[in-house]
Parts: C-alpha cells; sequence; structure tokens
C-alpha cells in the first residue's frame, strides 16, 4: 500500500498519490482538441508543474509529443528531474524541458496545448491573471488550447475539512478561512500516514474566488474566440455546460481555444 512505504518527508509522492490523475489528464486533453481542430495535440507547456508528472505522462503517451514543465520553484522542479524525468528513456527526456519561471513569462516557442491544473491560475488576482491569460495566448499556436483546472460552488466560501481516504494514508482538504472582501479563500493540504503520522500544512494555499462568469470574461478579454466550462461528473468524465452548476462542490476546466 502507497502510504505505508511513505514518510512524513515524502509530500510531494503523497500530493500524487492524493490529488493526480495525469493519464485522465492527458487523456482529457488531447479529446479535447481532437474534437475542436480534428488534429492530435503534440506540443504541450504544463504550467505550475510542480514535479512535471502530467509533463512526463504527456512524453510517454505518444512518441510524436513534446512537453515543458514551468514552475517557480526549483526544490519541486529538483525533484522532478530525479523522480520523472531521469528514469525516462533517452528518446523521452529530450523531449521533455522544465524550467523555472514565472508562468507570465512568454516562452520562445508555442504549444498545441498549455494548462494550468490543480487550481494554481487562482492564485492570481485579476491583474495578474490577465496578465497570465494574454501570455498564455500569445504562446499557442494559431490552434490551440488553453486548459485552466477551476473549482466552484458555494462550499468555497466557508471553512470545511474534507478527509479522503487513499491507499494506506488520508488526504485532508482543509479550508481554513475566506474574506468575503477580499475574496480570498485560504486553504492547506494535511496528510495522516498508516502509522498515524499528521502531516500538517503540507501544501498552503491563497486562491482568488471567482464565479464562472468572471472567469469567461478574463479569459475572453485575454483573445480567445471560444471559452467552454467543462464540469466533471459524478460517475466520471465531463459535461459541458452553458452556466455554473447549482451544486454546493463542483470542478472541471475552462477549455479556451484560439479559434
Amino acid at each position: 500500500m502507497v502510504g505505508r512505504r511513505l514518510k512524513a518527508g515524502d509530500r510531494h509522492r503523497l500530493y500524487e498519490a492524493a490529488v493526480q490523475t495525469p493519464e485522465v489528464e492527458v487523456e482529457l486533453l488531447g479529446r479535447a482538441y481532437q474534437e475542436r481542430f480534428g488534429a492530435p495535440a503534440l506540443s504541450l507547456r504544463e504550467d505550475f508543474c510542480g514535479t512535471a508528472l502530467l509533463a512526463k505522462t504527456w512524453v510517454e503517451s505518444d512518441d510524436d509529443r513534446i512537453a515543458w514543465g514551468i514552475d517557480l520553484d526549483p526544490e519541486v522542479l529538483a525533484y522532478g528531474r530525479r523522480h520523472h524525468i531521469g528514469p525516462l528513456d533517452e528518446d523521452e527526456s529530450d523531449r521533455i524541458e522544465l524550467r523555472a519561471a514565472d508562468a507570465r513569462t512568454r516562452s520562445e516557442r508555442t504549444f498545441d496545448v498549455i494548462t494550468a491544473g490543480n487550481f494554481s491560475w487562482a492564485l492570481f488576482d485579476d491583474d495578474a491573471l490577465g496578465e497570465y491569460l494574454t501570455s498564455a495566448h500569445d504562446c499557442l499556436e494559431d490552434r490551440g488550447l488553453l486548459a485552466l483546472e477551476i473549482f466552484g460552488g458555494a462550499d468555497l466560501r466557508r471553512p470545511l475539512v474534507h478527509e479522503h481516504p487513499k491507499d494506506g494514508f488520508d488526504y485532508l482538504w482543509e479550508q481554513v478561512s475566506y474574506d468575503e472582501e477580499t475574496r480570498r479563500l485560504e486553504a492547506s493540504i494535511h496528510f495522516r500516514l498508516a502509522d498515524g503520522t499528521m502531516v500538517r500544512d503540507a501544501f498552503r494555499y491563497s486562491f482568488e474566488v471567482r464565479d464562472w462568469n468572471e472567469t469567461r470574461a478574463l479569459v475572453t478579454a485575454a483573445g480567445f474566440s471560444v471559452v467552454e466550462l467543462w464540469v466533471e461528473r459524478d460517475g466520471g468524465g465531463f459535461a459541458r455546460k452553458s452556466e455554473e452548476p447549482a451544486a454546493a462542490a463542483w470542478s472541471g476546466y475552462v477549455m479556451a481555444f484560439t479559434r
């Protein structure tokens, strides 16, 4: 069982096991691009990439695919190089690049797909988010997709703790506080290991909570011609929605296309 092999210092491995499903995301991004443009997506930039597990899975999924991972944190990039990029074969490792950079910085090449997972883009205030979206638009191919993982619902605006049993450990998502004036949600991730050890505040976040209409307006203002909301179904998969769901909590993706 995964959790019994993990220690309190293994916060990145715990995070990957708790919240990441890279194979599902690779399939979803490829399908969204294929459905819109009738061609396969070959190049990916994973913004706020953390350990770059998604970028690594992308290059493994097709011999013609390349990926970049962008993150400000050199420590987490070093973890990704050691644990994910290092074990790849020579061809795969040649097709992936990790960079320590601000995701708002324009890259010198363009991509079919740019993605920001785990609600990372919601760390930005409106001005910074506008910069990011405009830069991302400029870094996409003429036929390009920006995919932003999004969450919503009234539950985001109150303190709570959700506990999720995993394989040998528990993942706890805590919404510590919400400020009505600034609309900032302070949140933390904790883990409880199989031996009872608590790993508190393994990751801490400060998100700005926006509704779907606000988010869509910001993405559209950055130049994207088609902006869709894909909401995750309870039983798996995603459904396109014209309006924000009425559920107390929901998650999905903003799928923004350059044309």
